[in-house]
């Protein structure tokens, strides 16, 4: 058996003659669904009349697959990208009256228009949330809160927890963090305390969403 090396040449006579004898071997009532560059291909054809209509067909399925690698490439970086929310997206929640048995929920806003940019545009993935908690004098009583900042996707939960320690003496406690959560189908983040008592005394707190990809 004799082996050859070919290059593109080759390989483009090889799809011709291929795709020559796929278009004439469909049947009559599936000649719809042949190329028309290839219609002409029948077994009474020139050879040459196929192998340049298949050639054609090659360079237009070689352009369109390099149209749609360019189009994912570009789809990838934009996935990629981080977005700012020019002024923050404040979410009305004081974790001095979050409760331990239920989640308070907050659906993150959608764009109103095509200028409003103090939203989340539905194509976002992730969101950046910023959450800070300061307690503040004579803050009885003393101990460790924790409480628990999620968003639900596809039937699972995905949580960050933030953890204060109160104290009954003059003085603050602060904590702050900033996170990526996996924004879910219904736009729900959730908040709610984990473990210890509520939070008396002087409190200040903050959730934002500052930032998708």
């Amino acid at each position: 058996m004799e082996t050859r090396a070919f290059g593109f040449g080759g390989m483009a006579a090889g799809a011709a003659l291929l795709l020559c004898g796929v278009a004439t071997a469909q049947p009559t009532d599936t000649q719809e669904s042949t190329p028309a560059s290839l219609r002409g291909c029948h077994e009474d054809a020139p050879p040459v009349q196929c192998y340049n209509a298949a050639l054609a067909e090659i360079t237009i399925l070689r352009q369109r697959l390099e149209e749609m690698g360019a189009r994912l490439e570009q789809i990838s970086r934009n996935q990629s990208m981080v977005y700012w929310v020019p002024r923050d997206i404040r979410i009305p929640v004081n974790f001095k009256e979050v409760p331990s048995n239920a989640p308070i929920s907050f659906v993150v806003p959608r764009p109103k228009s095509d200028n409003d940019t103090n939203s989340i545009p539905d194509y976002a993935r992730e969101i950046l949330v910023s959450a800070y908690i300061a307690t503040g004098l004579h803050n009885t009583p003393a101990g460790r809160r924790s409480f628990e900042i999620s968003t639900r996707y596809a039937e699972r939960s995905t949580a960050f927890r933030l953890v204060i320690h109160g104290l009954n003496s003059p003085a603050w406690a602060y904590t702050t963090q900033n996170f990526w959560l996996p924004l879910g189908l219904d736009r729900n983040l959730y908040i709610r305390r984990i473990s210890g008592p509520s939070l008396p005394g002087d409190v200040q707190s903050e959730v934002r969403i500052i930032g998708f990809r």
